[in-house]
């Protein structure tokens, strides 16, 4: 009798799993086929019970094949280990790089392989997982970052109805995991089958956060992936030093703790398209992911910057200038003038002006150039930096904020100056989901409109955990 390795031994199991899986999915679509062609709107009970009874062997059969294909990978990694301790050569793609076995280091090697991407949407993605934020993503990433994963979801959204059909064994595996990822309390709060997570690397967080937006929030304020539901944190008021005598008692100088708490808010977006676009438009999946990351910066744009937080994120503008020891008054009521720049600047307390920023529209933005112009000092008051780097004003960095207010009137938050690391964003760990409609109906007929639609959800939060990080100007 030939003997057969451990690893194919498994590789064998995998291969009549999947058999099996797709013979049983085959058999479900032939019953609703026939009960389609039949003319009948439910199916028998008989017909009910045989497809009930089919789905709960495909359930059965996927969860054996994530444990199968995790212990694939790991017989792989021994095989691999035994024929390097021999000096075997092993043979990995030209300029890989070698990465750990834990679940970074899987997402990192996901990335790596992943050619459907631009090159810096691949860039921030890693640095995403390289973050600080690493080990709470990372077994999320590590699923969502594999490219059979990115092009299963893919064929999903080219076609709702049977793009699963057309999935390969490995995608099959990744989707599956996913699946897995998002019954596992992932998408805490919502049902457990509510669309399909988003891949990585076409997540609206992961490419905003690659290309920055209207939206400079997000980008200049601390970012963190929560596994599900609030956020909490802690801070602290300043620790005061104190000189003592020889021999005398330190003081008691213990801060009061304080336990901020992020809410997660749920944010939506809809896309119908026709059949005709279906089948026209060659690459209306990316289109698709496109349009709902724009869509999302959008919203929170104005989230981010002057929301009251009632039932979305608490934006940074409405958060401080709700403080009054955080507000300053202009030098003439309703008015702009440089001097209040000035004035802005020094009202920061000193802890917080190294990494301090300016935010406004551009009308004040424009109103303040305009006014050091007019005095002959606008080269030494304005820097403008190159490759992308947003101007310096006062030796601080002065990003664009399209939703702060354009209005120099009396009453209006026109310019913010702060330490923004003291704005926190929430982004729930696998809270991005695509779910796909087959079919739209006319609401006053109920007939079928030859439309499909894609419904994207996720979860975030944000708001101001140190209020005096920052100063902003009310007129």
């Amino acid at each position: 009798m030939a003997f057969i390795s451990p690893l194919n031994a498994v590789r064998d199991q995998i291969a009549s799993s999947r058999i099996e899986r797709d013979a049983l999915l085959a058999g479900m679509e032939e019953i609703t086929r026939q009960a389609k062609h039949s003319g009948r709107p439910n199916l028998t009970p008989a017909e009910d019970a045989d497809f009930d009874k089919g789905q709960k062997a495909v359930t059965l059969l996927d969860a054996s094949l994530v444990e199968l294909d995790a212990r694939e990978a790991m017989l792989v990694d021994v095989v691999e280990r035994r024929e390097l301790a021999k000096g075997a050569p092993i043979h990995r793609p030209s300029g890989a790089r070698h990465y750990t076995d834990d679940d970074r280091g899987i997402a990192l090697r996901h990335l790596e392989r992943e050619t459907r991407v631009p090159d810096w949407v691949r860039s921030a993605a890693v640095d995403v997982i390289e973050g600080r934020d690493a080990q709470a993503l990372a077994p999320a990433a590590a699923i969502l970052a594999d490219p059979d994963y990115t092009s299963a979801f893919l064929k999903l959204v080219r076609d709702p109805v049977r793009g699963h059909m057309e999935f390969t064994d490995r995608e099959r595996v990744a989707f599956t995991k996913a699946a897995e990822l998002q019954r596992a309390g992932m998408t805490s709060g919502t049902s457990a089958t509510g669309g399909y997570l988003v891949p990585f690397v076409l997540d609206p967080n992961v490419i905003l956060t690659g290309t920055g937006s209207i939206n400079p929030v997000r980008k200049l304020a601390t970012v963190k992936r929560v596994p599900a539901g609030n956020w909490h944190g802690a801070t602290a008021a300043q620790v005061t030093a104190a000189w003592t005598a020889e021999g005398a008692v330190s003081p008691d100088n213990t801060p009061t703790l304080i336990q901020p708490s992020i809410p997660s808010w749920m944010g939506r977006a809809f896309i119908g398209a026709s059949f005709e676009a279906f089948q026209d438009i060659a690459d209306l999946a990316n289109d698709v992911v496109t349009l709902f990351a724009d869509a999302k910066d959008n919203l929170e744009a104005i989230a981010h910057m002057t929301s009251a937080g009632a039932s979305s994120p608490k934006g940074v503008a409405y958060a401080v200038g709700a403080v009054a020891g955080s507000r300053v008054a202009p030098v003439v009521g309703g008015a702009l003038a440089l001097a209040d720049a000035f004035t802005v600047q020094n009202a920061l307390p000193p802890r917080h002006s190294k990494r301090a920023s300016w935010t406004s529209s551009i009308t004040p933005i424009n109103k303040l150039r305009q006014l050091a112009m007019a005095q002959n000092s606008a080269n030494s008051i304005w820097t403008d930096m190159a490759n992308g780097d947003p101007p310096n004003f006062l030796g601080r960095g002065f990003e664009e904020a399209s939703a702060m207010s354009g209005s120099i009137t009396t009453g209006q938050d026109v310019l913010l100056y702060g330490d923004f690391a003291k704005y926190v964003v929430t982004d729930v760990i696998g809270g991005t989901a695509l779910e796909f409609i087959p079919n739209l109906f006319d609401v006053a007929t109920g007939r079928p409109t030859a439309q499909r639609g894609y419904h994207l959800w996720w979860r975030t939060g944000g708001d101001v955990v140190d209020a005096d990080a920052f100063r902003i100007l009310r007129l």
